[in-house]
């Protein structure tokens, strides 16, 4: 579990423990943008704040420490703020924990029946845009 920032809390210490986490959990960036593959369609779609909060679920869970009656601590899971994801991700020092991607290669794949190469431009009757080389 990585505890959320308190309100006394410096948010860098938060960063780090989340960006340790979450290095090669399939999140990447394009200069600072934060992307994650969509394999099924074979794209990369843009990591916003509040996407975030679900998808890093799925990798680390977040706390906070409470304090019971008798003033003992006490910790529970808890759902990171927004505004929290969103200075995480505005942060150019989370950056450094993540896989930069710098050229993406456009190649031409396959069709469905035989090793014929999709030619570069719009092809009708699939409905598919290929990239020359």
């Amino acid at each position: 579990m990585v505890p959320l920032p308190g309100e006394d809390e410096l948010l860098i210490g938060f960063i780090h423990n989340m960006g340790s986490h979450l290095r090669g959990c399939g999140l990447y960036r394009r200069d600072y943008v934060y992307i994650v593959a969509d394999e099924s369609k074979r794209r990369f779609i843009p990591m916003t704040a509040e996407s975030f909060v679900s998808w890093s679920q799925s990798h680390v869970a977040t706390s906070k420490t409470k304090y019971d009656g008798n003033g003992q601590p006490y910790t529970v899971c808890k759902d990171m703020p927004t505004v929290v994801a969103k200075q995480l991700l505005e942060s150019k020092f989370f950056g450094s924990f993540v896989e930069e991607i710098e050229e993406i290669y456009p190649v031409p794949l396959p069709k469905e029946n035989g090793l014929e190469l999709f030619q570069p431009g719009y092809e009708d009757g699939i409905f598919t845009f290929g990239f020359g080389l």
